[in-house]
């Protein structure tokens, strides 16, 4: 069979919300995500070197330790659906970042915070294989504004397991009811995974749903599926990953049409930043009946960002209020048509002493803030109107 590169542009990814934190949920097409750039998925095995002393300077022996965390990454722009009350592109993102979604039928969907955050699976094509990652955790998302290209908002966090699903050959032909096959190399799948057979031409794909792989036996090249085929399959059929078509929703903002509130009143920038860095931390070093971590405990959350301004006469009385603390409301605003507005509000934020910066012929301020909860999960949201 043919042993193909695998292509940057031949991505696809799928986020979807976990019933139970770390069960793999496969997507359906509704939770594509369209990336603005490379998702990344990966999980290193880790050893330590055996202590043992013989007569030898080689290390001789050592030992596979328990899987740390996976991380992963998913850069995209603000996509809003073009109707207001209708979920974004990213949707299951910005649930698992904030905590909390709450859809106003008509006007807006809103991610407000909560203690307790889900977990979502993460299923990403690459080429000729497709990744899955279970019990994921949102732990970060930058938000940026500038006066080109479009809206960014790039999310990463960590997971428990991975898997992945290839492209291969079965060896020898298949009845209809045939559920154990044998292929060129079985390590190219993990159980849990899900795929596709093609013949002559003809896709196999158990009517859009895919054939999930409920077992993986490397000594005899075999992999279980869980349920019979549409048809019968000659020798050297191709088995290859499956993912949906996968549909899009809504289209990508610009930058230049956002906009910083102070105070509920539109500030001019040169450019604005928010990361909002809200934690879940995998508890690695505990002992489970898998290998992988299988929960995960919220931290601090910690939401910061920075403005840069022209540095204009009234400007000044920044400075006095990062000497003191001073609180107020601080809104990145984006969009301007409704369906496509999106606003994050940070109702308790303290400006920091604004630094000055020569930008000739002008001077400018650069101001670093951070956002403060009042009573508790209420330092930010984010709102699709």
């Amino acid at each position: 069979m043919s042993n193909t590169i695998a292509r940057t542009r031949n991505q696809k990814v799928f986020c979807v919300k976990e019933t139970t934190k770390g069960t793999l949920v496969f997507p359906a097409s509704a939770n594509l995500v369209v990336a603005a750039g490379y998702c990344t998925v990966n999980q290193q095995a880790s050893f330590s070197d055996s202590e043992e002393i013989e007569e030898s300077r080689d290390v001789l022996e050592r030992f596979q330790d328990r899987f740390s965390p996976g991380a992963w990454t998913v850069p995209m722009y603000l996509r809003p659906s073009g109707t207001a009350g209708d979920a974004p592109d990213g949707d299951v993102l910005f649930e698992c970042l904030m905590g909390t979604k709450t859809i106003n039928a008509g006007t807006s969907v809103v991610y407000s915070q909560a203690i307790a955050k889900d977990s979502f699976s993460l299923w990403c094509k690459k080429g000729h294989t497709i990744f899955w990652a279970r019990g994921c955790t949102v732990n970060k998302s930058d938000l940026a504004l500038s006066t080109s290209g479009g809206a960014r908002c790039d999310f990463s966090g960590e997971f428990m397991e991975m898997g992945w699903a290839g492209t291969d050959q079965i060896n020898g032909a298949l009845s209809i009811s045939g559920t154990a096959i044998v292929v060129d190399d079985a390590k190219k799948f993990t159980v849990g995974a899900y795929v596709e057979f093609e013949e002559a031409g003809t896709t196999y794909n158990n009517t859009d749903a895919g054939y999930q792989v409920t077992a993986v036996d490397i000594a005899t090249e075999t992999i279980t599926i869980g349920t019979g085929l549409e048809s019968a399959l000659a020798d050297d059929s191709t088995i290859r990953g499956f993912l949906p078509t996968g549909t899009k929703v809504g289209t990508p903002l610009e930058s230049r049409k956002g906009k910083a509130q102070f105070a509920g009143v539109d500030t001019p920038v040169q450019s604005m930043s928010v990361s909002i860095n809200d934690p879940a931390q995998m508890l690695a070093d505990e002992i489970t009946t898998t290998d992988y971590p299988e929960d995960y405990a919220e931290g601090v959350r910690d939401l910061s960002g920075s403005l840069a301004i022209y540095f204009r006469e009234n400007d000044l009385a920044y400075f006095y209020d990062g000497q003191n603390s001073n609180q107020q409301a601080l809104t990145m605003v984006v969009g301007d048509t409704a369906g496509s507005i999106v606003t994050v509000s940070m109702a308790q934020s303290e400006l920091e002493v604004p630094s000055v910066a020569e930008a000739d012929p002008t001077v400018a301020l650069n101001m670093p803030f951070k956002a403060l909860g009042n009573a508790g999960e209420d330092s930010a949201t984010i709102t699709f109107t």
